[in-house]
């Protein structure tokens, strides 16, 4: 876990504003993890979700409401 979070944090330290995760199998436990443990770790990254067709909001606070 740790190993993803500096990841991320690397990415977007780049200048990257996009990540795209794509599951190889649908898995909630591996959404939960991502929520639960990377997420709040990863918020001075400032991850956002987004669809196509829709405005970028806030992963965390998607999270939050679900």
């Amino acid at each position: 876990m740790d190993e993803c979070v500096e990841q991320l944090r690397a990415h977007v330290a780049s200048g990257v504003d996009r990540i795209i995760l794509i599951q190889d199998r649908y898995q909630p436990e591996q959404i939960e993890i991502i929520a639960r443990e990377i997420v709040p770790r990863s918020a001075d990254a400032a991850l956002t979700l987004s669809r196509p067709g829709e405005p970028t909001r806030s992963l965390t606070a998607a999270i939050e409401r679900a």
